[in-house]
């Protein structure tokens, strides 16, 4: 062992102790509509992926967790293809609340096909015990993931590193202070860089994001845009995503900005 060497976690970079490799992670999805806001505990997630879901208009997130296990996650949603190609790259056990089941738009039948560590499928009976209804919220936006609970049943697991964290970012580009992504008009995504807490600021329409099971406001330490080609299927116009090949990414770290590459031979390989 090289002598101060610090080891890290491979979701999120907080330093570790040397001894542990291991994880009880998880990836599930997470509803982002006006109905579905503000959510529970997103904004603790380590990694989160934000993909159209249908139309391009209306985006979804698959949050991956390994630091923290909230006992209240959601509102949960169904699978889509380009979350699960995500759940295979990593090879995680994975929560949702159903998957799209028809032609090119069938995820259902990818995520049984594939070899995953476990699956909590509140729709289809899959180690749902861990799923309750909030009766607050109106149907179908209010079905929550206890991860706490279900730590009994996240196995132990080591993940290859994905990124390289570091105290200190090779983002250095230019200075942007203010990303946005506009996927309809109403959803639009905004990050404002916080020098102070050295993180962004997200928004949704405008306001403030917020996330109801910590109480505060969402906060995102790096953002990568990666840039693939996307295509709609089936009478749902579901999105699918070529993640295979290369293209451009964009990486928006420390309030600066760097064009930027990502490539992928495989479903199974890392991006």
């Amino acid at each position: 062992t090289p002598k101060g060497a610090v080891y890290r976690s491979v979701f999120n970079g907080k330093e570790i102790s040397s001894d542990k490799n291991t994880y009880q992670a998880f990836g599930i999805i997470i509803e982002n509509t006006s109905a579905a806001r503000p959510q529970s505990a997103l904004g603790l997630a380590d990694i989160v992926y934000e993909n159209a879901v249908e139309t391009y208009t209306i985006t979804r997130f698959l949050a991956i967790f390994a630091g923290e296990h909230p006992s209240k996650v959601g509102p949960v949603r169904s699978s889509r293809i380009p979350f699960v190609r995500m759940i295979q790259e990593w090879n995680l056990p994975y929560a949702y609340y159903g998957s799209a089941s028809t032609g090119q738009g069938d995820a259902k039948s990818l995520v049984e096909s594939l070899d995953i560590p476990i699956r909590f499928d509140g729709h289809r009976g899959i180690n749902d015990e861990f799923y309750s209804r909030d009766k607050s919220r109106k149907a179908p936006h209010n079905a929550y993931f206890n991860a706490k609970e279900a730590l009994v049943k996240i196995p132990e697991l080591e993940y290859k590193k994905h990124f390289d964290f570091d105290e200190n970012s090779n983002i250095d580009q230019e200075d942007v202070s203010t990303v946005s992504f506009k996927y309809s008009s109403g959803n639009q995504v905004k990050y404002e860089y916080d020098p102070g807490n050295k993180n962004y600021l997200r928004f949704i329409n405008n306001e403030p994001m917020i996330d109801e099971y910590m109480d505060d406001r969402i906060r995102v330490t790096n953002i990568i845009a990666l840039h693939a080609p996307h295509t709609t299927a089936e009478r749902a116009q579901y999105v699918l995503v070529d993640f295979l090949g290369e293209g451009k990414a964009e990486y928006f770290v420390n309030g600066k900005y760097e064009e930027g590459t990502w490539k992928k031979a495989s479903y199974e390989e890392q991006t």
